[in-house]
């Protein structure tokens, strides 16, 4: 999600700050989304079609999205 940055915070330090807390969330989320994705993997057993690989990604998504929403609730 991209924020509108103030002209008044355009510090580079700042800016900086921002940035590094920004990818620390992606990378957070990637991270529960390849969890989320083992889960489904191995919940799906032996057997894996392939015409839902797609709908795996997204939903690893949505349970990583998830996960945040939860956590900032706390």
């Amino acid at each position: 999600m991209d924020h509108m940055i103030d002209m008044a915070d355009a510090d580079p330090a700042v800016m900086r700050f921002r940035m590094e807390k920004e990818n620390e969330r992606k990378a957070l989320r990637d991270k529960l989304a390849m969890a989320a994705l083992t889960g489904l993997i191995t919940r799906s057993g032996t057997y894996f079609n392939t015409d839902q690989f797609d709908q795996w990604g997204m939903w690893s998504y949505e349970i990583a999205d998830a996960m945040l929403k939860a956590r900032g609730a706390k």
